[in-house]
C-alpha cells in the first residue's frame, strides 16, 4: 500500500532544491569558510565528476566570502563545513572527501559508484550519510561500518550483492537503517540487535535468506522495520511481541511459515501489519483484536485456516482488511459491523460459508468488497443499499439467491460490479449511473425478465452506456428474454442497439433449465416458500410487450395471491 520506491533520491534532490533556495535567500550574518575547508572543497570541486558541469560546483564555488550561499555546504559558527548535499554526481566519490574533517551530514546522488576507504575517517564527526539512489556495486562498503558516530545511513536503490557485515551491528548510534532496493543475501546477523537506538529498519527487496533473528526483540526503540520482498523462511519470532513500539510491520512476500505468533498482541501501537505472500498456516489468533491502533491487517496469499475471529470487529480504527486466498472457513462474523471505519473488505478465494450479515449499515467509508470464490449462501444484504461510497462490489462464484436488483439499484458510486456465478433471481439490476459503470457482470445466474427489452428507461442501465472494454460487461448464460429492435433502443441515442452493444448476452439458459430452477428454487419472497407445497412455478408473459415474470400456479383447494407470488389454501 505504501510505496518506497526511490525515496533517498527524493530526499537527496529537495536537500538540493534547499541549498539551491539557500543562494537565492542568502542569510545577513555573512561567515568565510574556514581556509582548510575551502582549500578541500576547491579539490574535490576538480576531482568530482557532474551529469550537469554547468549547475553543479563547477560553477557556483567560486568564493569562501558567504558559506551560506555556497550552493549545497553550510557551517558551524567557525566556517567549518558540517554538511554537504551534492546532486548529479556521477562516477566514485573521491577520497578527498575526508579532508572535510568536521562534516556531519553528507547526501550525494545520483549516479556515484563508490564508497572511498577514506570516508572511515570520520568515524567521530559523520552522523548522517545518505547515498541512496544511486549505481554503487559490489560487497558492502568496509568503511562505513566503521563510522561509530552515525545516527542514519541510507544505502538504499543501489547495486549492493553479498552478506550483510556482523560489523553493521558495532554503530551504536544508528537511529536509521535502510538498505532496501540491494541484491544483499545471506542472512539478517543477529548482532543487528545490538542497534539498541535503532528506530527505522528497512532491508526489503533485497536476497535476503534464513530465520529472522530472535534477538530483534532486543531492539526496543523500533518503530519501523520492512522485511519485504526477500527469500525469508522460518516462524515469524513469537519474541517480536516484545517490540511494544513498533508502528510498522512489513514481512510481505517472503518465505515465512508456522503460526502467527499470539503474542504480536501485544504490540499495542502497531497501526501497519502485513504479513501477506507467505506460507503462514494456522488460526488467526484472537490476540490480534487487542491491537487497538491497527489500520491495515492484511495477511492475503498464505495458507491461514480456521474461522475469521468474532473479535476482528473489536478493531476500532482498521480500515483495511485483506485476508484473501486463504483457506479459511465458516461464517463472516457479525461483528464486521463494528468496523465504523472500514474502507477495504477483501476475503475472496477462501472456503467461507453461511449467509453475509446483515451489518453495513453506517459504513460512510467503505468502497470495496471482495468475497468471491467462496461458499456463501442466503441474499445480498440489504444494508449494502446503505453504503454511499462503495465503488467496487464482487460477489461472484457463491451460491447467493434472492433477488439484488433492490439494493444494487441504491448504490449511487458503484462502477464495478459482479454478481456472477450464483444463484440469483429477480429482475436485472439496476444502477444509478450507467456512464460510471467500468465493468458489470451477471453472467451465470437465473435472472430473469426482459433484460435486454427497454420501454422509455432500460431495466439494466448499463446496456445503454457505449464504450465497455472487451470482457467488461456479460450478462450471459440468465433467463433474459430479447425483444424486438425498435424495444431495445437506448433513450440516450437514437437508433436500436447494434450487435456490439449487447457484447455477451447472446448464450442464454434454455426455457427448460430456468423452469426447472424456478420450480425447486423459487425464494423472492417469504411467502414463496408456500409455492412448492400448493402450487407449480410457472413464467407467464404478460404486459404490452409481453414480459416474462414467475408466478404460482396454484393447485386445486389452493388460490393465487394477487401478485402471483404466492398460493393459499382455501379454507373450509
Amino acid at each position: 500500500m505504501f510505496s518506497h520506491a526511490q525515496p533517498a533520491k527524493v530526499v537527496s534532490f529537495l536537500v538540493g532544491v534547499v541549498a539551491i533556495l539557500a543562494t537565492l535567500c542568502p542569510v545577513t550574518a555573512a561567515r568565510s569558510v574556514a581556509l582548510a575547508d575551502w582549500q578541500a572543497l576547491l579539490r574535490l570541486r576538480e576531482e568530482l565528476n557532474f551529469t550537469n558541469p554547468q549547475r553543479s560546483p563547477k560553477v557556483y564555488w567560486r568564493s569562501r566570502d558567504n558559506c551560506n550561499v555556497i550552493f549545497g555546504v553550510s557551517c558551524d559558527d567557525q566556517g567549518r563545513v558540517v554538511t554537504l548535499s551534492l546532486w548529479g554526481v556521477t562516477g566514485p566519490l573521491p577520497e578527498s572527501i575526508a579532508n572535510l574533517t568536521a562534516l556531519t551530514s553528507l547526501w550525494v546522488g545520483n549516479n556515484v559508484t563508490s564508497i572511498p576507504s577514506s570516508l572511515a575517517q570520520l568515524s567521530s564527526t559523520l552522523s548522517a550519510l545518505f547515498l541512496g539512489g544511486n549505481a554503487i556495486s559490489g560487497s558492502f562498503p568496509a568503511a562505513v561500518t566503521k563510522l561509530t558516530a552515525l545516527q542514519e545511513l541510507s544505502l538504499a536503490d543501489n547495486d549492493l550483492s553479498g552478506p550483510l557485515p556482523p560489523g553493521i551491528g558495532k554503530l551504536p548510534l544508528l537511529e536509521m537503517l535502510r538498505l532496501d532496493g540491494n541484491h544483499l543475501s545471506g542472512p539478517i546477523p543477529s548482532l543487528i540487535s545490538s542497534l539498541s537506538a535503532l528506530s527505522y529498519l528497512s532491508l526489503a527487496s533485497n536476497d535476503l535468506s534464513g530465520a529472522i533473528p530472535p534477538q530483534i526483540s532486543a531492539l526496543q526503540a523500533l518503530q519501523y522495520i520492512d522485511l519485504r520482498n526477500n527469500l525469508l523462511s522460518g516462524a515469524i519470532p513469537p519474541q517480536i511481541g516484545n517490540n511494544y513500539n513498533l508502528n510498522w510491520l512489513y514481512l510481505s512476500n517472503n518465505r515465512l511459515s508456522g503460526f502467527i505468533p499470539a503474542s504480536i498482541g501485544r504490540i499495542d501501537r502497531l497501526r501497519y501489519m502485513f504479513l501477506d505472500s507467505n506460507v503462514l498456516s494456522g488460526l488467526i489468533p484472537e490476540s490480534v483484536s487487542a491491537l487497538s491502533a491497527l489500520v491495515y491487517l492484511i495477511a492475503s496469499h498464505n495458507l491461514l485456516s480456521g474461522a475469521i475471529p468474532p473479535t476482528i470487529g473489536q478493531l476500532p480504527r482498521l480500515a483495511f482488511l485483506s485476508l484473501s486466498n486463504n483457506s479459511l472457513s465458516g461464517p463472516l462474523p457479525a461483528t464486521m459491523g463494528q468496523l465504523k471505519h472500514l474502507q477495504i473488505l477483501d476475503l475472496s478465494r477462501n472456503r467461507l460459508s453461511g449467509a453475509i450479515p446483515d451489518a453495513f449499515a453506517d459504513k460512510p467509508a467503505l468502497n470495496s468488497i471482495d468475497l468471491s470464490f467462496n461458499a456463501l449462501t442466503g441474499p445480498l444484504p440489504s444494508s449494502l443499499s446503505s453504503c454511499g461510497s462503495l465503488y467496487t462490489l464482487d460477489v461472484s462464484s457463491n451460491a447467493l439467491s434472492g433477488s439484488p436488483s433492490t439494493t444494487v439499484s441504491a448504490m449511487p458510486s458503484l462502477s464495478y460490479l459482479n454478481l456472477s456465478n450464483n444463484f440469483f433471481t429477480g429482475l436485472v439490476p439496476r444502477v444509478v449511473d450507467s456512464q460510471q459503470m467500468v465493468s458489470y457482470d451477471i453472467s451465470s445466474n437465473y435472472f430473469y425478465g426482459p433484460g435486454l427489452v427497454s420501454d422509455t428507461t432500460p431495466l439494466a442501465l448499463p446496456l445503454c452506456k457505449t464504450g465497455f472494454e472487451p470482457g467488461t460487461f456479460s450478462a450471459a448464460a440468465n433467463c433474459l428474454v430479447y425483444g424486438s429492435a425498435t424495444e431495445n433502443s437506448c433513450p440516450t441515442r437514437t437508433g436500436p442497439m447494434s450487435t456490439g452493444d449487447l457484447l455477451q448476452v447472446d448464450a442464454q439458459r434454455s426455457e427448460a433449465a430456468c423452469l426447472s430452477f424456478c420450480r425447486t428454487n423459487i425464494t423472492r419472497t417469504a411467502a414463496n416458500s408456500q409455492c412448492g407445497s400448493l402450487g407449480t412455478c410457472v413464467m407467464e408473459m404478460t404486459g404490452s410487450p409481453p414480459r416474462p415474470s414467475y408466478a404460482c400456479e396454484c393447485a386445486k383447494g389452493a388460490i393465487r395471491s394477487a401478485d402471483g407470488q404466492s398460493c393459499t389454501a382455501i379454507e373450509g
